[in-house]
């Protein structure tokens, strides 16, 4: 069961902060919360100093990057060793960024910057795979592309163009919220919403994801179910479905 109970605020209260969060659960059992700071245009970390953000136990706050408009479109995972690594947009200059924590509380970081197409990292979504390095789903300008890191810090990695699309089109096809998860079989499997309407997952036919075992769309759930969420959310279940 899940009890109700008054939520806490992390940070400050003036309305401006808290959109585009991504959360996990750290090593120590606390929740570590990735978020944009709307009013400075800044990427934030909260890290929780009890298991219900209780304040209890002071919690740890921390401005990750402040250099431009950073911080949109993040999400975070929990790195090989326990630190978290975090994926979000920096809308200055239309590049993916990730930065990857030096220590479970986040109060630093190493950050890498990608910039493979003039527009490249909005709606992304970061994952762990079995080789401990994070592989990264993503929008850019010609479609829907993974960064595949060669470390577990992501400080070099190797792009992949998994759907093609044509925004520039007649008629245009765009795509919208990637999410990425990493199936029983160890591959990646990709989930995002076409057109703004369609959902649409890839299974990936190994852990680079060079090939594609599958590609499933449903325009008809899309326009009965979900017209008008064009949110997508990705996870594996204990049955490995």
């Amino acid at each position: 069961s899940c009890a109700v109970s008054q939520g806490k605020v992390l940070g400050s209260n003036d309305g401006t902060e808290g959109i585009y969060n991504s959360m996990i659960i750290g090593a120590d059992g606390n929740p570590v919360i990735a978020y944009y700071d709307q009013g400075n245009k800044d990427l934030k970390v909260a890290v929780c100093g009890d298991a219900d953000c209780s304040g209890d136990t002071p919690d740890t706050i921390t401005t990750l990057d402040s250099t431009g408009d950073v911080g949109s479109y993040n999400s975070i995972a929990l790195g090989a060793d326990n630190n978290p690594i975090i994926a979000y947009y920096d809308a200055t200059n239309a590049d993916l960024k990730v930065a990857a924590c030096s220590n479970t509380t986040c109060t630093s970081a190493t950050i890498t910057t990608y910039a493979y197409t003039s527009d490249f990292g909005s709606y992304n979504s970061i994952a762990i795979g079995a080789d401990n390095n994070p592989i990264i789903s993503e929008i850019s300008g010609g479609g829907v592309d993974l960064v595949l890191c060669s470390n577990p810090t992501c400080t070099s990695s190797t792009p992949r163009t998994i759907r093609m699309l044509e925004p520039y089109g007649t008629p245009a096809v765009t795509a919208q919220n990637t999410s990425i998860a990493i199936g029983a079989d160890n591959n990646p499997i990709i989930s995002y919403f076409l057109n703004g309407l369609e959902p649409e997952l890839i299974s990936c036919e190994d852990a680079a994801c060079s090939s594609i075992a599958t590609t499933m769309t449903s325009s008809a759930e899309g326009t009965e179910l979900l017209a008008g969420t064009n949110v997508s959310y990705l996870a594996v279940g204990t049955d490995g479905l």
